[in-house]
């Protein structure tokens, strides 16, 4: 087993207590701790056998109308957010229209899975294990919360700072260099 020393840890990266680094005692890495478990402690399942089908066979697995729903769907909401409070205003039809598809395409998906049962993307039988919502409603929950704190940041601190909107590297002739679009403003004391 490979052991770390103090040039090669930090108490920063693996939550080791300041005293321990410094006295050059070697230090066990997690990684490999988990990874012993599971060579030793880990059988993988028996996994049923699957019968062999056809081009048409497999066509026929997948879910076209659920997919036809979704993708649309999730492309309304995006524009939609995209485009609401910078290209258009919030109240106006394109937006609200926006919306609007994105809850009628929606329900048509949930009625598409809830209609083909096994042969959905999503059979309903998963959403009904609660340990399978309950992760589903905390990550929805986590991941709003983290734009929420992105959209909040932004708002806050956009008048302060004027970035560039080319990219920090632009192409020319003699290799690549940074822009005068991608270099800070002068600020005027």
């Amino acid at each position: 087993m490979v052991l770390l020393y103090q040039p090669y840890v930090s108490s920063s990266c693996l939550f080791v207590p300041d005293d321990l680094v410094r006295s050059h005692s070697p230090v066990v890495p997690f990684g490999a701790v988990t990874a012993a478990f599971i060579i030793f402690f880990f059988s993988s399942p028996k996994r049923a056998k699957v019968a062999q089908t056809d081009l048409k066979g497999k066509i026929a697995q997948l879910d076209v109308e659920g997919t036809v729903l979704f993708i649309p769907a999730i492309i309304c909401l995006l524009l939609a957010l995209l485009w609401g409070g910078s290209r258009y205003e919030w109240g106006n039809g394109r937006i609200i229209a926006l919306f609007v598809l994105f809850a009628v395409l929606t329900a048509g998906f949930i009625g598409v899975q809830l209609w083909k049962q096994e042969a959905a993307t999503v059979p309903p039988r998963i959403l009904k294990n609660r340990t399978v919502s309950a992760g589903a409603f905390f990550g929805a929950c986590l991941g709003g919360t983290f734009f929420l704190m992105i959209y909040f940041v932004s708002k806050k601190t956009a008048p302060a700072v004027d970035l560039p909107t080319t990219d920090a590297i632009c192409r020319s002739p003699s290799g690549f260099k940074p822009s005068r679009a991608c270099r800070p403003p002068s600020r005027a004391s």
